[in-house]
């Protein structure tokens, strides 16, 4: 009998052992720069004061706003270290903590490497995009026994109009998984709403042919996060005609919402959005998950629908007051607290203009 028992016991340990959970964060971090100047980047608004030729290339910005902005930044080293900090406080405020960070708004390899390094991570990816501004994406995460990395590509969005303009592009990282599964983790940050809605197509369907053709192979789960700069009044519909059109791809956000078994009153505790638009009182959700068919089937590795959430704990909330026009008087609280980067303290600074989303996954 004894003997039986401890089989028994072995046997439970085992399998809780060989459970596999992680969790995945995606954070749009608002303009992490480097201190030095990149060489053809427009990055002269995220250099110190006293950096050579900054006064007269901010002089010939347009836009009075990026103007000001421009003279009054002096992005030091200490600027640099306190924009880390926050950054820090908001991720390890993230429980458990994310296996993978899915980075919108970051500059380089050097500054990633620097954020990783403080958040304890050992792995990271970076893109190399075409962006004017240096704004690129990044994925960080921690290798384990059951979590290799394999390799990473990027997907270069094509259009006449990046031409001119060009934007982000598509990260893609590859991991292999217990069991020989594989995991494919896609970091996006998609053509502003200043952009024409064409431009955010463009990305819907270069995301969705890329994560079509990974689906066909077995054991393949893929994770699409990231800014998509989409609002449900653009038209055609990225999301909705395109990359959910017709796909076995689902919106985390989406799931987490219309379960009926997570009780309203967990819902009702998050934000209406990741993102406040100020000027039109408005709340969007630009910051989302997508995954594919296999990770939401009840087998192998799965998505734990209740583990979503929008990250807004209260010390990254702030409030907006308007003094002006027709709105005058009216305040809406816990907005996410934007970072406001010519500030000196960590009290006023603020952490970002986005709050991060969460989802957790385990094998079944």
């Amino acid at each position: 009998m004894r003997s039986v028992i401890l089989l028994l016991s072995l046997f439970v340990s085992f399998n809780v052992l060989a459970i596999t959970k992680f969790t995945v964060l995606s954070y749009n971090v608002e303009n992490l720069f480097d201190t030095e100047k990149d060489e053809g980047k427009n990055d002269w608004t995220f250099l110190p004061s006293n950096f050579k030729g900054k006064k007269e290339e901010c002089n010939k910005i347009g836009y009075w706003r990026y103007k000001e902005a421009c003279h009054k930044i002096d992005w030091t080293e200490a600027a640099l270290k306190l924009k880390i900090k926050q950054i820090k406080r908001y991720v390890e405020s993230v429980k458990p903590k994310p296996t993978f960070i899915g980075l919108n708004e970051i500059e380089n390899e050097i500054v990633v490497k620097r954020l990783a390094k403080e958040l304890g991570y050992s792995g990271y990816q970076v893109s190399n995009s075409p962006d004017k501004r240096g704004i690129d994406v990044a994925l960080l995460y921690n290798e384990e026994k059951d979590l290799k990395f394999v390799h990473k590509k990027e997907i270069v969005l094509k259009d006449k109009y990046f031409k001119k303009k060009p934007t982000r592009n598509i990260l893609e990282v590859e991991f292999k998984l217990k069991n020989k599964d594989k995991l494919t983790i896609f970091v996006n940050h998609w053509p502003s709403l200043g952009n024409p809605t064409s431009t955010r197509l463009v990305a819907a369907k270069a995301l969705k042919k890329r994560m079509e053709k990974l689906n066909e192979k077995k054991g393949h789960y893929l994770i699409a996060l990231g800014d998509f700069n989409t609002i449900p009044e653009n038209y055609p519909r990225p999301f909705e005609d395109v990359l959910l059109h017709k796909s076995a791809f689902f919106d985390v956000g989406e799931l987490f919402m219309n379960d009926r078994k997570i009780d309203r009153s967990v819902k009702k505790t998050m934000p209406l959005g990741t993102y406040f638009y100020a000027p039109k009182m408005s709340w969007n959700m630009l910051d989302r998950i997508f995954v594919n068919r296999r990770l939401n089937d009840g087998k192998g590795l799965d998505l734990v629908r209740n583990s979503y959430r929008i990250h807004a704990p209260r010390f990254s909330r702030a409030e907006h007051r308007y003094d002006k026009g027709h709105m005058k008087g009216s305040i809406v609280t816990g907005i996410p607290f934007a970072y406001e980067h010519s500030e000196k303290t960590a009290r006023k600074v603020g952490f970002s203009d986005h709050f991060g989303v969460v989802a957790s996954f385990i094998y079944r």
